[in-house]
């Protein structure tokens, strides 16, 4: 849900600020929900540690919204800057999932949700060692990409395809990495 959020800052137009807010308040609702589903579903599964630094990630990321909410709808911040501040949003989740993807167990609740990932531990500990391996790479090039689309090309449209661009290539490598991962280990047996 957070992802898709995030995804619908870039996707859909910026006519009213209405949407914006309420495409902010669907990123806050999610953290809240994600929250509660870990409180009570923590089944011994999670340590105290990794859970506490979700939790308090989900906080930072409430704050970091609902300022990006007041900015906005206060009209505080030009069109550029309101793409680099959901850039960085973009930048900070995607860089969190990163560093905790491979500590995540196998479960049902948080990390990559794909039919082949989800029926095997193997290809799920697989799956997210990439997403770890991943992160500061494609961070690294989307950033560049990112910065260039706006001091070279002055070009709205670019920063948005690289943004969009980066959130994409993020889940499609460990997804089709670990489909043939999934597939060279058992076949078609599962």
């Amino acid at each position: 849900m957070t992802s898709l959020a995030t995804i619908f800052l870039y996707i859909l137009p910026d006519k009213d600020n209405v949407l914006v807010i309420f495409q902010y308040l669907l990123i806050i609702v999610s953290f809240i929900l994600f929250s509660i589903i870990i409180i009570k579903n923590n089944d011994g599964k999670f340590g105290n540690g990794l859970v506490s630094l979700i939790l308090y990630f989900d906080m930072i990321l409430f704050a970091v919204a609902l300022i990006a909410v007041y900015l906005k709808t206060n009209n505080m911040i030009n069109k550029y800057q309101e793409y680099y501040l959901a850039y960085a949003i973009e930048v900070i989740i995607i860089s969190f999932f990163g560093y905790i993807a491979p500590k995540l167990p196998f479960n049902r609740y948080i990390g990559l949700r794909l039919p082949w990932i989800v029926v095997d531990e193997s290809t799920w500990i697989y799956a997210h060692k990439i997403c770890r391996k991943e992160t500061i790479p494609l961070l690294c090039v989307g950033t560049i990409l990112f910065i260039s689309a706006h001091l070279i090309f002055k070009n709205l449209d670019y920063m948005y395809d690289v943004a969009v661009g980066l959130i994409l290539v993020y889940i499609l490598i460990p997804s089709l990495l670990s489909l043939h991962y999934f597939r060279k280990m058992y076949g078609s047996s599962k």
